[in-house]
């Protein structure tokens, strides 16, 4: 038995992405390993904390909220190395922090997530201001950090080519897929499709911001050249707009798609609509310069829904041999992924036979359980 801290700030005011695979891992490993003793502390991050993550009460996990700003803790946490995680939450055997910026501890080692490093990787493909956030935080982690924990063995191969952190102070816990990705009726999903986005013709999805390292210009141009729009195919864009939105409306009205190519904007993860528009789809395109970790080439596999993805490292890692991959920069490549999927109905079978069975193999109680050894040996490392 282990006294075990946690910064559950993330489940609260972090990234929707982060909140989601945060959640899941945290809710699992509490669960799995109920002789440990779990403190989970929340900081306040967005001007209130409105409430704690719903885990099963079995005894042996305490939640503590703290009330205090992190704006007015990032200085002294920074500078002074205090207020102290313990002043919180007691003394622990060791600290887990899901995200970059957390409190110091006095005595225990850290073990500090890192779930992939665009602003290091190709700072040229990203938000000016968010590298620059980004990369503070970073730097802030490996003043405070002992032992990160890396989101794939690719991240970990690119913190080693990118900084001088020790190779036996990172460690791989893989992502889980959330058990609401399922199959269901396809008919009926793209009804539902039909109903909210007015999306009525076959589609092609892509799920993930509206960036510039995400290949958005590299798709479209892929979809113009294709001609399936003329054929009686649209492309549908589910994500937050960022950096591309501009020029990729540009280029879709350029290119005459405007009724063939939708944005559909951030989508709800709080019922099935995601889940939806995964089985409604022919095919989910991933066609990304760069991850960290790509779950939603994994989530439309669990929805039986084939996967066109980039042929990196990352990515590679994540679907292995359940999707047909192109390097992202091979804009005929893809086009002639995409034209498969549409005409080649024996490949795409092939491929969502394959992502199902590939997809079941990532859980979470898996990555709990991954997890709880790296935890271990932490606590034994020490700092």
């Amino acid at each position: 038995m282990a006294r075990i801290g946690i910064d559950a700030s993330i489940v609260l005011h972090g990234e929707r992405a982060g909140q989601r695979h945060s959640r899941n891992l945290l809710k699992q490993l509490v669960g799995q390993f109920d002789e440990d003793d779990w403190r989970l502390l929340y900081f306040d991050r967005s001007g209130c904390t409105p409430g704690r993550i719903l885990h099963a009460v079995n005894g042996t996990a305490r939640e503590t909220v703290s009330r205090i700003p992190v704006r007015l803790l990032l200085t002294p946490w920074r500078i002074l190395g205090s207020p102290a995680v313990e002043d919180w939450l007691g003394s622990i055997d060791v600290f887990y922090a899901p995200d970059l910026f957390f409190p110091p501890t006095r005595g225990a080692p850290v073990l500090c997530t890192i779930r992939g490093v665009a602003y290091l990787a190709i700072p040229q493909m990203c938000e000016a201001r968010r590298v620059q956030k980004l990369a503070k935080a970073f730097t802030y982690a490996r003043k405070r950090a002992h032992h990160f924990l890396a989101v794939s063995e690719s991240t970990r191969q690119d913190l080693l080519r990118l900084t001088d952190l020790r190779p036996d102070r990172i460690h791989v816990v893989t992502h889980g897929v959330d058990p609401v990705f399922r199959v269901l009726d396809r008919g009926k999903c793209s009804s539902a499709v039909r109903r909210r986005f007015g999306v009525a013709r076959p589609f092609m999805l892509y799920v993930g911001v509206i960036g510039r390292h995400k290949n958005i210009t590299g798709l479209l141009r892929a979809f113009s050249d294709s001609g399936l729009h003329r054929e009686g195919l649209d492309l549908v864009l589910a994500g937050p707009f960022e950096s591309e939105i501009g020029t990729a409306r540009s280029m879709v009205s350029q290119s005459g798609l405007e009724s063939a190519v939708h944005f559909i904007g951030s989508v709800s993860q709080e019922d099935d609509t995601l889940v939806e528009l995964y089985n409604a789809a022919v095919a989910l395109v991933h066609p990304s310069f760069y991850e960290g970790w790509c779950s939603t080439p994994l989530e439309a596999m669990a929805c039986g829904t084939p996967v066109v993805a980039s042929d990196i490292p990352s990515v590679r890692e994540v679907v292995q041999a359940a999707a047909l991959l192109v390097p992202p920069d091979d804009i005929d490549g893809l086009k002639l992924a995409m034209l498969r999927m549409v005409e080649d109905e024996s490949c795409r079978a092939d491929l969502a036979a394959r992502g199902l069975a590939h997809a079941g193999q990532h859980t979470w109680e898996r990555s709990a359980l991954r997890l709880r050894q790296v935890l271990a040996h932490v606590q034994q490392e020490g700092r």
